[in-house]
């Protein structure tokens, strides 16, 4: 009976097979958070400003001028 985990053979490949589901369970996060931040930045740059634009654009005529 070994000392180590390499000396146990199916316990030292468990062990194995184990980290290696954790590295490709968070490499699956990595992957996901660079879409979820592709996302935001399509949504704030892209999609969200001509919607500001127009609600800028109707706030300016609908408020009546404060000089005159």
């Amino acid at each position: 009976m070994g000392v180590l985990a390499a000396d146990r053979g199916a316990a030292f490949f468990t062990g194995f097979l184990a980290a290696a589901r954790l590295a490709g369970f968070l490499a699956a996060f990595r992957f996901a958070g660079f879409f979820a931040v592709l996302a935001a930045f399509l949504v704030v740059l892209v999609f969200f400003p001509p919607f500001l634009a127009f609600f800028a654009f109707f706030a300016a005529i609908s408020i009546p001028p404060l000089v005159g």
